[in-house]
Parts: structure tokens; sequence; C-alpha cells
């Protein structure tokens, strides 16, 4: 029973932690991957660029992890005993709702990149991204650089997924100290530099399949211990953006993603008490991965340059609203998206979403 009322308050949790997430995606999306210094001044411009590296550089860099933390403890949650036969089921099932979904999104993005390079050749157009597209093999375009390029996350879990019995052995054998020696590589940004076996995906995942084995709670809900890791969050959110300039930067960024993912869950602990709110995210974290696997197919790039014809002058009160404006316009767009599609369409939003939100009416998440 205890271990029912564990898994039935993290699943729960972990529901309501979705939505929120994919809406810092979508921050992090809304500008360009250029760090910029900040400046600690009172002008727009600098307001807008502090406000917009904390969020989209700094802040958004806990999503992914948290994600694969995710992955990682829900793969082993209700396993007992991990066996040949457990592991072939399991990846089984991983194929309908991780490598079909994972084709399949990327394979929108190219028809839409087709769509979009003949229509511009027809018009006479010049287009420099179906220049690109054309010196990428299939290779390239469903693996290496996936042409949906979030989808770089569903490509290192499918990966991870294949190393299961690894995490397995090394937790059995090593314990927690399997978790170390996954982090030492990670906080040195020792990169091997394969597409699909990222050091992010290796230490979180492996996180998450620590927890996951031992059956441990996932989720802080201790009021003193959960505010503090809130607060070394946050000096450590203010410490990259003094130090996005230096070489070290890096090294400080995943020293914070470590403990941020924390952080963030015991944020999600405190959003499952406020009743109405849950509910809602609860209920609309079946959409998530749709909005994730979509929104980049030039929804949000289409509303960014909606906004950048309104501030041709490039005025940064502007900048820094439609910062704010860009993410919920793309949300609410993407939402209703799957919503309709989900109504006239249902077998192919299946298909597509590796049928995530029957999934979740059972109360059990596929990832």
């Amino acid at each position: 029973m205890i271990f029912k009322a564990l898994e039935t308050e993290n699943l729960k949790v972990i529901n309501i932690l979705r939505m929120p997430l994919m809406i810092i995606v979508l921050f992090g999306h809304t500008v360009g991957f250029d760090i910029l210094p900040v400046k600690w001044s009172w002008d727009f411009e600098s307001i807008y660029i502090l406000v917009s590296e904390a969020i989209s550089h700094t802040f958004s860099r806990i999503v992914v992890p948290s994600f694969f933390v995710f992955s990682g403890y829900l793969f082993f949650l209700k396993i007992q005993e991990f066996t040949i036969t457990i592991y072939k089921e399991q990846l089984r099932k991983r194929i309908f709702s991780l490598l079909i979904p994972y084709l399949a999104s990327n394979l929108l993005m190219l028809i839409g990149i087709l769509v979009k390079v003949n229509v511009f050749d027809l018009l006479g157009i010049p287009n420099i991204e179906g220049e690109e597209f054309k010196n990428l093999s299939l290779m390239d375009i469903f693996w290496n650089y996936p042409l949906n390029f979030p989808l770089w996350y569903l490509r290192d879990l499918i990966c991870m997924t294949l190393l299961t019995p690894l995490f397995y052995l090394l937790f059995r054998f090593l314990g927690a100290f399997g978790i170390l020696l996954l982090m030492i590589p990670y906080l040195l940004n020792l990169e091997i530099n394969i597409p699909g076996f990222s050091l992010t995906g290796i230490l979180f995942f492996g996180i998450g399949s620590y927890f996951g084995l031992k059956k441990l709670d996932l989720i802080i809900t201790d009021y003193k211990i959960g505010l503090v890791f809130i607060l070394i969050s946050l000096i450590l959110i203010i410490v990259c953006l003094i130090s996005s300039q230096y070489p070290y930067y890096e090294q400080l960024i995943r020293v914070y993603a470590i403990i941020g993912i924390w952080a963030v869950f015991y944020g999600g602990y405190l959003l499952s008490k406020i009743n109405n709110l849950s509910n809602l995210l609860i209920k609309t974290a079946g959409s998530v991965f749709f909005i994730y696997a979509v929104h980049e197919i030039y929804i949000i790039n289409w509303i960014k340059g909606f906004f950048a014809r309104i501030n041709k002058t490039n005025d940064c009160m502007l900048q820094l609203m439609f910062y704010f404006i860009i993410p919920f316009i793309c949300l609410f767009i993407c939402y209703y998206l799957y919503v309709f599609l989900r109504r006239i369409m249902p077998t192919f939003i299946n298909l597509i979403t590796g049928n995530r939100e029957i999934t979740l009416k059972k109360n059990t998440i596929k990832t």
C-alpha cells in the first residue's frame, strides 16, 4: 500500500509538471541560441536581455533533464525483477510510444520543408533553408541532426531505453555511487559526440532509473528541503548569468541543472495542492508531446516573424512585451490544433503522440 501511494503521488506530480515544463520550452525557443552578456542596468534593452537570458538560456536548462528523469523513473518503477523478457516487452512498447512518434514527427517536418521549398521555387523566392536542406542525407535528417530539432531529446531517449540493462547492472552493483560515476563526465562536459548518447540523457535518465529501481520517492515534499533547493537554484541562476561569457559557464550551468530539477519537482508538489490548477494541468498533460513535436514545424517561427514585422525598429520595450506573448500564442495554437485533430483524426493523433492521452486516462504514463 505504501508503494502504491508513493506511485500515485509521483505520477500525479509528473503529470502536473508536464505542461509548465512545456511552456518553458516555448520560452526557450522564442529567442535564438546565442547567449548574450547580461547588462546590469535599468534600460529596457538590459531588462529584456536579463529576463530572456534568465528564462530561455538558464532556467530552461532544467526542462530536458526533468523529462529524462521522469522517463527513467517510469521505465523501472513497476519492474520488480529486470529480465530479458521484461526488457523485450518494454522495447516493444517503446516502438509505439517513442520510435514511431519520433519518425512521424520528423516526417511531418520533412513534408513541411518540401512544401515550402517547392512553393518558394515556383514563386522565385530565395530560400536559404532549402539550399541547406538539399545537402542533408537521410541519416542527417532522421538521426544526426533531426529536422525537427527538439526531437533530439526523443532520439536520445530511444538510445537510453536500449541501454536500460546497463543502468540496471550499474545500480544493482554500485547503488547511488553509480549516479556519482555518471555525474563526473557530465560536470566536466566530456561529451562523446555520438548522436543519441548525450551525457545529459545518460545522467538524468540514470538518476530516474535509480529512483525507479529502488522505489524511492522522486518528489520532494518537505518544506525546508524544497526551500533550500529553490534558494540554491536561484543563486546558481544569478551566478550563471554573471558568468555566461566565461569558459567555465557550461560547467556551472550543469551544476545548476542537477540542483534545479529538485527545485522544480518540489514546485510540482506545491502545485498539486492547488486543486483547480492541478486538475487543469493534468487534463492538458496529454497534449504536451504533440505541442513539443509540432511547435517547431514553422508555427513558433511564423509567430516570431509576425511580431518582428510589427516591431521593425527593434523597440526593446515591445521586444520584452512580445517575449511574454509569443510562447502563449504558440501554446494556444498548438493546443487547440491538438484538440481539433484529436476529434477528427484520433487514430493519427494516437500514432504521432504514442497514444499518450489514453495512457493518462488509465493513470499511467508511457515515455
